[in-house]
């Protein structure tokens, strides 16, 4: 095969997802760095006012360093810990030029960036040489030689930590923990707050607001969220849980999904450097909602609520007693990216998931908060109503679940993704307009794939997740633009068997996956491989339609032994309209010559593989080659594949082993 020689360079987006930390260096004025769940390390670069990325060397055979689980910065020296979740030994990143290389060492902790319980912090710190670690799941790690070894310790045998707070001297530690292993009751999380005096060989309990036992919620309880600290008083954050969708037991962060309540909590700092009983600082709000990052520096406190309407920054010049609004819901925020406008979310703030929030120790005017969908920066923190501003560009964390490449026409790549929808790119080195939206602006989320004939890329066929409030409906999307709005949505062919009906019906309430699509080379017969219980498409939810879905039938696949049962996903011939192709469960490969109304299988040499699975379930790629009838590229069955069906035989060639290298 020829190899060509090529370059890579992002397509810019703008943030797009959870950036669960931000770390200041208070050495240097110009080190801010921050982590992401699932997108890396990025440090700011002043001059050009954009992220770098620092982990753009990382290759497929080791992803841990996409998911950071903490960051340090203590003079000079970039700390990180890393994982993959895949096994109880992670990495610690040591970094002596600000993130451009790094040495590693072993952590003997669970770890990734993408567990419940990302935004809390901070989980870790370097004190005179000496590296502490707050685990998810394996207690406090300690060590006394830069990772060589660990130690780990306990908080009254909890083991989940949630943040750790330590003295220069290392003799003093606050811990937050999830409270798991001393729980009062199958519903209600043990304490806490706990805090150690003599290097954490004993732990006493800090005092914290009672928790309160909540109806229908799976498991209440405080935990605390964030720490900072004016060397007078220690500041904490706490929040109770509201209905947690995903794993309960630690979804003590934004993964619960919802927050029943929390608190802002002041802890004085006595004489002798232990702390007294809380007191209640918690902004007076008349919105019961948590709070999520607390923040500290010359004076100045500032506090963010999280799971409230309208999010909102307090600050407070007298130590918390009293706060007033610098953000204000939708006040006081400029959007620089188009996406995130208010106009094109229904007059929706798009700030959310506010975890953390630093004042820059070099420049109080200077503050920057995070959020689910990239950070915010404000310059003039200090005056009567500062401005609050995107600054993202350099982040890219995105879920790319599939991306095209019109060969002609205004749009030159279409990029499917998770939770934005897509974008279609009419300049691949600028953010694309605000896209993916119906004849009302109103913006699809999460789509799986898109579809197009070769020789009218106008005509995009998506399938699409209805957006969280419901405004815009799941299901299978058609653009006349390329994929800048989405003018139509075919009604659900409800009636053609029970269990379709049943689909569809999931399919219209909000975030639910909608499947697979193919379209034509006519732009007229589409096939729909309806997804069911998530990321599954079952060969007995495939429609078809003939006549530019204003009817559909269901599809008919026929294997080599008679009716075929299983999961499939299809695919249009680029040149003959009748023509559709379908890839099964087993490897098997169908083919229809009659616009998807009946496929029967042909006989090939693919690997027993699963291709009828969608959203990260699938190991595999499948791509068509343009303008050639029955050529594709097949990609993750241990190497590169082409597949090439003549109308009578399919004649499959390895291309690439998983053995062979290409040259970077």
């Amino acid at each position: 095969m020829k190899q060509l020689d090529y370059n890579y360079f992002n397509v810019p987006i703008g943030g797009g997802g959870y950036v669960t930390g931000i770390e200041f260096d208070k050495s240097d004025s110009s080190l801010l760095y921050i982590r992401t769940d699932i997108g890396g390390l990025y440090r700011f670069d002043r001059a050009s006012k954009t992220w770098k990325s620092l982990i753009d060397f990382v290759t497929e055979d080791d992803l841990s360093e996409t998911y950071p689980a903490a960051v340090c910065s203590e003079n000079g020296v970039l700390y990180s810990v890393c994982g993959y979740g895949n096994s109880e030994t992670s990495k610690l990143c040591i970094s002596h030029d600000f993130g451009e290389t790094f040495e590693y060492k072993s952590v003997p902790a669970k770890i990734h960036g993408n567990f419940n319980g990302r935004g809390t912090g901070r989980r870790l710190a370097v004190k005179n040489g000496v590296i502490y670690l707050a685990s998810f799941y394996d207690g406090i790690l300690k060590s006394d030689d830069n990772g060589e070894s660990w130690e780990k310790f306990f908080p009254n045998g909890e083991r989940c930590i949630a943040f750790i707070d330590v003295s220069d001297d290392g003799k003093r530690v606050i811990a937050s923990t999830a409270g798991m292993q001393n729980m009062l009751n199958e519903n209600m999380r043990g304490h806490s707050l706990y805090v150690s005096y003599d290097g954490m060989q004993s732990f006493e309990k800090l005092t914290q607001p009672e928790s309160v036992q909540y109806e229908n919620i799976p498991l209440s309880g405080l935990v605390g969220h964030r720490i900072a600290t004016d060397g007078d008083y220690f500041y904490i954050t706490m929040n109770c849980s509201g209905y947690a969708k995903w794993n309960p037991p630690l979804s003590y962060s934004c993964d619960s999904g919802s927050v029943n309540g929390g608190y802002v909590l002041r802890y004085k700092i006595g004489n002798d450097g232990r702390l007294g009983d809380f007191e209640d600082i918690t902004p007076e709000n008349e919105n019961r909602c948590g709070y999520g990052g607390i923040t500290t520096e010359q004076g100045i406190l500032l506090t963010a609520t999280f799971y409230r309407p309208d999010e909102r920054i307090y600050m407070s010049r007298d130590c918390g007693a009293t706060w007033k609004p610098v953000l204000d819901g939708k006040k006081g925020i400029h959007y620089n990216t188009p996406y995130m406008k208010m106009e094109n979310n229904e007059n929706h703030s798009l700030i959310h998931w506010m975890s953390d929030v630093k004042i820059n120790p070099h420049d109080i005017n200077e503050a920057w908060f995070n959020t689910g969908t990239g950070v915010f920066r404000t310059a003039n923190l200090c005056d009567e109503s500062p401005l609050f501003e995107d600054f993202c560009d350099g982040i890219e964390e995105t879920v790319h679940l599939n991306v095209y490449s019109p060969h002609s026409g205004d749009i030159e790549v279409i990029d499917i993704l998770g939770d934005l929808g897509g974008f279609a790119f009419e300049d691949i080195h600028r953010q694309a307009k605000n896209t993916f939206t119906d004849e009302n602006n109103l913006r699809y989320i999460t789509c799986i794939n898109a579809d197009y004939p070769d020789n009218n890329p106008s005509l995009v066929a998506v399938t699409a997740r209805g957006n969280w409030v419901g405004s815009t409906k799941g299901g299978l999307i058609i653009s006349h633009d390329g994929g800048v709005t989405f003018d139509t949505r075919p009604a659900l062919p409800y009636g053609l068997s029970d269990k379709l009906d049943e689909v569809f019906h999931r399919i219209e309430t909000p975030n639910v996956n909608a499947g697979w699509c193919a379209v034509s080379a006519d732009g007229k017969g589409f096939v729909w491989c309806v997804a069911d219980r998530g990321n599954i498409l079952p060969s007995d939810c495939v429609v078809y339609s003939l006549d530019e879905c204003r009817s559909y039938g269901v599809s008919e696949f026929i294997g080599e032994s008679g009716k075929y049962s299983g999961n499939i996903k299809v695919f249009s011939d680029r040149l003959i309209p009748t023509r559709f192709y379908a890839f099964g469960s087993l490897g098997e490969f169908f083919v229809s010559d009659n616009g998807g109304k009946t496929f029967r299988q042909v006989k090939t040499a693919l690997p027993q593989v699963d291709f009828g699975r969608i959203d990260g379930n699938n190991a595999t790629d499948i791509k068509p080659d343009h303008g050639k009838s029955g050529v594709f590229y097949i990609t993750g069955l241990g190497g590169l594949y082409k597949l090439c069906y003549d109308g009578e035989r399919c004649v499959v060639k390895r291309l690439i082993s998983e053995n062979d290298r290409v040259k970077r």
